[in-house]
């Protein structure tokens, strides 16, 4: 049985400089004689830690997995653009082992990819400053997918960043990705097997993304040759019509994020072809939205005029316009009841977010976060019992 140390346990707002230390009162069963004397300094992630090593395996033969890849994953990762990276990266040595010395403290998600085989991930793991941590993963089999770009004029198209996130963005943290040659080739190794979406990055701006066809299966070496539209300007003019006021326009997709200009206008280069284009923005504390299909015609550039409206929904607060209502820390250690420290420990904490990301009735979501010691620092929601 473990019992948490609560006299140990402190926490700290981000505006209060010093800890406090809170005493809670322990059943008579409970009391641990053979505990150091207080206070122990408390645990922090305000330094690095000392080291974290994650051990790969292959999922179809158990044979350690030289020269797969391993990220560390803080926050949200979504391979959104071409040049979002994981904040950590290594790759494994002939043990298939991947070593990071002094790397940050905090949690995180650890994941792998390698040739011949799809991502694994490990989420909600911690670690402290000073402190270590092991992962161990087994990737599953994977697939690839392999052929050639063309610009639009048929000469091959070198330097295009290929990325292919999966079916389900969120379930996948480390794409596969690739960047074409000379001769306009690519591979994408260690693909996901089911359903793939292919995102393009040319030197010229974002592509139109394209799929493969038919479910990819594991083990399998697709050949998917593709041929890019030609590029043109694009000009997104946002118009309220007839309601009059003041509105501030967030953002403007036309499946890729074009630029502010101060005009109130909105810039970028496309791809030619057929997109379903949706802005979004407030005015006077409302929201405003709007959606359009509109087809860009190679050789001439597109000015779109893009009329707004107000949501039905008078009111209405979307979830992504909630106030965020911050995290406080709470840091302690965990130890048996003979006074030993445990080995490990999962700490169970409400995740920090907008309050009402949620549909419906469904709970508020929760992270049981891993620590290989008895040490652990989390964040949970302000307002979190």
């Amino acid at each position: 049985m473990a019992t948490v140390l609560g006299g140990l346990g402190l926490w700290r707002a981000e505006q209060v400089a010093r800890p406090v230390l809170v005493e809670v009162p322990f059943p008579a069963f409970a009391q641990l004689p053979a505990l150091p004397p207080l206070p122990l300094p408390p645990p922090t992630m305000d330094a690095p830690a000392a080291s974290i090593r994650v051990r790969l395996v292959s999922g179809s033969s158990g044979a350690p997995l030289a020269g797969a890849r391993v990220s560390l994953i803080r926050g949200l990762f979504m391979a959104v653009t071409g040049d979002t990276v994981p904040d950590e990266t290594a790759l494994t040595d002939v043990s298939g082992v991947a070593f990071f010395e002094a790397p940050g403290a905090g949690v995180m998600t650890v994941c792998a990819r390698g040739a011949g085989h799809a991502e694994s991930c490990e989420r909600d793991v911690g670690v402290v400053s000073g402190g270590s941590l092991s992962v161990a993963l087994t990737l599953p089999p994977g697939a690839v997918v392999e052929g050639q770009v063309l610009q639009h004029d048929g000469t091959p198209a070198a330097g295009v960043r290929l990325i292919a996130p999966g079916d389900n963005l969120l379930a996948e943290m480390t794409p596969s990705w690739s960047t074409t040659d000379a001769q306009g080739r690519y591979t994408l190794d260690g693909v996901t097997p089911g359903s793939v979406q292919v995102r393009l990055f040319a030197p010229q701006g974002r592509a139109l993304d394209r799929y493969p066809g038919a479910e990819l299966t594991a083990g399998e070496v697709r050949r998917f040759d593709i041929q890019l539209g030609a590029f043109v300007p694009v000009t997104v003019k946002p118009v309220m019509g007839r309601t009059r006021g003041t509105e501030a326009v967030e953002s403007v997709h036309v499946n890729v994020q074009l630029e502010p200009q101060a005009d109130g206008t909105f810039t970028g280069i496309a791809e030619s072809g057929r997109y379903s284009v949706s802005m979004w923005g407030r005015r006077n504390g409302r929201e405003v939205a709007a959606r359009k299909d509109v087809t860009l015609a190679p050789g001439a550039p597109a000015v779109i005029a893009f009329p707004f409206s107000e949501l039905k929904s008078a009111g209405m607060v979307l979830p992504w316009f909630s106030s965020d209502p911050g995290v406080f820390e709470v840091s302690g250690r965990v130890f048996l009841s003979d006074g030993a420290p445990v080995k490990g420990a999962w700490i169970g904490a409400q995740k920090p977010g907008p309050r009402g990301r949620r549909c419906g009735s469904s709970p508020d979501d929760h992270a049981h976060v891993r620590f290989d010691g008895p040490e652990f620092v989390v964040t949970p929601r302000v307002g979190a019992g």
